[in-house]
């Protein structure tokens, strides 16, 4: 039996009608119940996955984009061993620099003895630092693995002297507490008062500030930068290196007592975690060079002794 229907379709009826037409038809086929089944090949067709944007229902939540997390500390690889033959080399190297320095300005004309203090100071800090740059060439290591690094470097300095103002409300607080107990405290200088006026004889701001930053650069780069990474490559926990290195770093001051090495081990802790914390020497460098530089203008001022 043959349609009457032409191959275009009706006459009269619209193209767009007919491709509608068409595209029904292709949907499925009708059954005799009058229930649209699909066939086969678009019955498989809509088990494909199809990506869709996930669109909230009103009023749901979306949870926020995931922050990407700060990646782990990439310390310089070092064994055990050289870790530990490293920090004892420091030893003899801060002697020769102790001791070469002083002989070296033998006589020169000096106001006061106790520049020759200041002498050995220095030469400690810089023998100290190039045997540390040294053994860091040898091992293939640029300082920026230890710290020395500009990234950063506005907020590392705004973050180290934060932190220094912070420690300074901690210790005056202890301060005050300690004066409410024991008033008689204040009618003797303290032994560090003492010691740091037996070592340094006085000098004025434009003296102090190029003095102190290089004993804060030598000091922070050594100890906080080459001791502390090569402590924890024998320990393996932050937690554990740092108190170590503050006790290290407080005993070398025995001599300006024990009061003055509780404080210098306070100093040496936030010191160590601002470095570790921050991953760059330029906060604790601050934070060390600012502190000199005030502790040696406050005796310059308000100790009657110091001349």
């Amino acid at each position: 039996m043959t349609s009457d229907v032409p191959p275009g379709g009706p006459p009269g009826q619209d193209p767009q009608d007919r491709g509608a037409g068409d595209a029904d038809a292709g949907c499925g086929s009708l059954s005799p119940a009058g229930v649209v089944t699909a066939r086969p090949a678009e019955a498989a067709l809509s088990r494909v996955p199809i990506a869709r944007p996930a669109v909230p229902e009103p009023g749901e939540l979306v949870p926020p984009l995931a922050r990407a997390s700060r990646q782990p500390w990439k310390l310089p690889a070092i064994s055990a061993p050289r870790a530990l033959a490293e920090l004892l080399l420091l030893i003899p190297a801060g002697i020769l620099g102790g001791l070469g320095v002083p002989l070296l300005m033998t006589g020169w004309l000096v106001p006061d003895e106790r520049w020759y203090n200041v002498g050995n100071s220095l030469g400690t800090g810089l023998v100290a630092l190039c045997a540390a740059l040294f053994m860091l060439r040898l091992t293939g290591h640029r300082p920026a693995s230890i710290g020395w690094t500009r990234q950063g470097f506005a907020a590392n300095v705004g973050i180290g002297l934060a932190g220094l103002a912070l420690t300074y409300m901690f210790l005056l607080t202890g301060a005050v507490t300690l004066v409410i107990l024991y008033p008689e405290i204040l009618s003797e200088p303290t032994a560090a008062q003492e010691a740091i006026e037996a070592t340094f004889p006085p000098m004025p701001l434009l003296w102090a500030i190029p003095i102190m930053v290089f004993v804060a650069v030598w000091e922070e780069f050594v100890f906080r930068g080459f001791v502390l990474t090569r402590l924890h490559a024998l320990l393996k926990r932050w937690w554990l290196t740092v108190p170590i290195a503050a006790v290290t770093f407080s005993g070398i001051h025995y001599l300006q007592g024990l009061w003055a090495m509780v404080i210098i081990f306070t100093l040496a802790m936030v010191m160590g975690t601002l470095f570790v914390w921050r991953r760059s020497l330029v906060p604790s460098i601050v934070y060390h060079a600012v502190h000199n530089v005030a502790v040696i203008q406050l005796l310059r001022y308000g100790s009657p002794t110091w001349d």
